[in-house]
């Protein structure tokens, strides 16, 4: 019991402690002559600060063989140098146990849950060929200043909780080999304060959590270029301060590891690489290296820990297998679904990887921005799609719009018994049947239990006397199944006006539901519409022509015909025709034999084919429309899709398709509702051909 005064251990007199050795009140240990001393405090001793609300000053060389070392009041200070060979170290709430004197040389685990502090701020290494762990719960163990060293193959691990606290620079030194890492931590590091410079090629191996908390840095200031490697399960993490923290160093982040940006903005200045597998994200902003070179985007950026915006300052180029993962809760950005903000460039590749938030269900025709960017270019190689959905995606010269449409579970087939599948069927004045066949075809291996309709759509776009001429009725089709050919007839008497009209099959959940729909057109002529020496209006062309004082424009381009009516003065058809010459002169070339192939196509589908024989695209259904209209095109083979929308000037207005899709029946939307009305062409190019039909938007 160590009372009063103070203890100078001289002329290299030792101390082994193998009981308690308890320094009350606030005396010292010290040395006055002759080689330094040591206290060694064994296995089974403790070494204890019990009273005094001051200092106890340890001024002699003090190794710790596994023993205890614990301060219950004030502060205990070792300040000449010693050894750390295990052992446990514990403070008081208030009080400090605190290595500030020389170097400490750690090895074996040291541990402890101090409600005090616990702590250096000089130099703590760990020799050549050994290893040393910090193990403490509590406030952890905390450094405040100096260095930690650990040459060749020393390592210094943390298992718990270790805190970088104290406004001083900290220095984390290797030997400038690079060859292994100093420090590695499988528990919690919080950078607190202080700027961490990381020296002579030290490296950090992260499998727990690295917090950056308010605006510290990473940094190195002498020798080799060290590296931060964030490992499975490791977590690099910003979570407070709302300015910049800089890392400095070249950062890995390996498959398992996360990257979160949630305060401030977390900068990498040196180098980045996201490997595959690796996630960034967060609710706050990233900032890579702004040379592309230092940049490696392999893994995922998924913007929110769960649903979030994530600010990405300066360019994105995701490179092939590298994933923009977005969640959707809701239609509102930030709050329902994932938005990436991105400064610069977002040069697009890789995958789109689209998840939906819990049990959200989107609607049908449902938009989410998903990204916006100051100009974006080319787009994903692929999409990732939940379950049952499928999106349509419209790449904008600065944003990235993605539409949910459902998964083709059921497919439906709508031909007529004669001529192109797509139609024109012509009706004379005097009326007549319309024969056709609807087949069905279950593409699932799981039974699909869906509402089936037939109705006709009037030259104006709007359902037939508001409700379907057959059905709607609710069949179960069992896996693979195939329902047809049905052959049907609809009759047209001699009272239905002249137009172009459609007949519209829909499957899904009657009315709002469509999981797949397909039409072809019926002309119903007038008594004068043909003039004399005029061929039959199935065989025109796609010019217009003179009937009477108007003109009436009829299309017939690549297997898709597209009879869509307009009256229009003389001027403005000539227009329409300039305008539209340049977008169709491609397609025109094409038209012929894509015709054949696309109307052979279809009447495979019908038979029964599972893939498509050619390239084709489809009419529009509705068309006219008011809202949306959905355009289906096939696929003989894997192959990039583009799909555009002009004006009548021959400007692009939207973008529906720019991306790989896989062989099969396919569709896009167009989604009219920020379009003015009139006219439009669509224009698909895939394989090496063009497609072009004209759609009308009527409000």
């Amino acid at each position: 019991s160590h009372e009063e005064g103070q203890l100078n251990v001289n002329l290299s007199a030792g101390v082994e402690n193998a009981g308690l050795y308890d320094l009350q009140a606030d005396v010292d240990l010290d040395y006055a002559t002759g080689n330094a001393p040591g206290f060694t405090n064994e296995a089974a001793g403790t070494l204890r600060k019990s009273t005094g609300g001051v200092q106890s000053f340890f001024d002699v060389p003090f190794t710790n063989s596994g023993g205890t070392v614990e301060a219950n009041a004030g502060e205990l200070r070792f300040t000449r140098s010693g050894t750390l060979g295990g052992g446990s170290y514990d403070a008081d709430a208030g009080a400090v146990l605190l290595f500030d004197g020389g170097t400490f040389t750690a090895s074996g685990t040291l541990s402890g849950a101090p409600d005090g502090f616990v702590g250096h701020d000089v130099t703590l290494t760990v020799a050549d060929g050994t290893a040393a762990t910090l193990d403490f719960g509590g406030t952890g163990y905390q450094w405040t200043g100096g260095v930690v060293s650990a040459p060749g193959t020393g390592l210094l691990t943390n298992a718990g909780l270790f805190r970088l606290t104290g406004a001083g620079t900290k220095s984390l030194n290797g030997d400038n080999t690079g060859s292994d890492p100093v420090f590695r931590n499988t528990g919690t590091v919080s950078h607190e304060e202080g700027q961490l410079n990381m020296n002579l090629s030290a490296g950090i191996e992260n499998a727990g959590l690295y917090d950056l908390q308010a605006d510290v840095d990473l940094d190195y200031a002498t020798g080799s270029a060290p590296a931060f490697t964030n490992e499975a399960g490791g977590t690099i993490e910003k979570s407070t301060g709302t300015g910049t923290s800089i890392v400095d160093v070249a950062t890995t982040n390996e498959a398992g590891g996360v990257i979160q940006g949630n305060a401030g903005t977390l900068a990498f200045t040196r180098s980045l690489d996201n490997r595959p597998d690796g996630v960034i994200e967060g609710a706050a902003t990233v900032a890579p290296p702004t040379s592309a070179s230092n940049i490696t985007l392999n893994g995922d950026v998924a913007p929110g820990n769960s649903v979030d915006i994530l600010n990405w300052s300066g360019t994105y180029a995701p490179r092939v297998g590298g994933r923009l993962v977005t969640e959707l809760g809701g239609l509102t950005p930030g709050t329902e679904h994932d938005q990436l903000v991105v400064s610069g460039t977002a040069t697009l590749g890789g995958i789109l990887k689209i998840q939906f938030d819990g049990s959200y269900t989107p609607t049908v025709g449902d938009s989410y921005t998903i990204l916006t960017a100051g100009s974006v270019v080319d787009a994903f190689d692929s999409v990732e799609e939940p379950a049952g959905w499928s999106f349509d995606i419209i790449y904008g010269a600065t944003q990235v719009v993605i539409t949910a449409q459902p998964v083709e579970d059921v497919t439906a087939t709508l031909t007529p018994q004669t001529g192109p599948a797509d139609g024109p069927v012509i009706v004379p004045a005097s009326g007549g049947p319309v024969q056709y066949r609807a087949r069905l075809e279950n593409t699932t291996a799981e039974p699909q239990t869906v509402d089936i309709w037939i109705d006709g759509l009037t030259p104006n776009g709007s359902v037939y006397q508001g409700a379907p001429l057959v059905g709607p009725v609710t069949r179960t089709l069992n896996a693979g199944q195939v329902l047809g050919p049905v052959s049907l007839s609809q009759p047209v008497t001699a009272s239905i006006a002249a137009g172009v009209y459609a007949l519209r099959i829909r499957v899904g959940t009657y009315p709002d539901t469509v999981i797949d729909e397909d039409a072809f057109v019926v002309v119903k002529e007038e008594a004068a519409e043909r003039v004399a020496g005029d061929a039959p209006l199935a065989d025109r062309s796609a010019s217009p022509r003179e009937a009477s004082s108007a003109w009436v424009v009829y299309e017939v381009t690549d297997g898709a015909p597209v009879l869509a009516a307009a009256t229009m003065t003389e001027a403005e058809a000539a227009a329409l025709e300039a305008a539209m010459r340049g977008a169709a002169d491609e397609a025109d070339a094409h038209e012929t034999e894509a015709t054949r192939q696309a109307t052979g196509a279809a009447s495979e589908a019908a038979a029964g084919e599972s893939l498509p024989a050619a390239y084709a695209l489809h009419a529009s259904a509705p068309n006219p429309f008011s809202d949306r209209a959905t355009l289906r095109y096939d696929l003989p083979e894997a192959a990039h899709v583009r799909i555009a929308v002009y004006d009548v000037l021959g400007r692009e207005v939207a973008r529906l398709v720019d991306a790989e899709r896989e062989a099969g029946r396919h569709r896009a939307t167009l989604d009219g509702r920020d379009l003015a009305a009139g006219l439009y062409v669509v224009r698909l190019t895939v394989g090496g051909q063009a497609f072009a039909q004209r759609v009308t938007l009527a409000r």
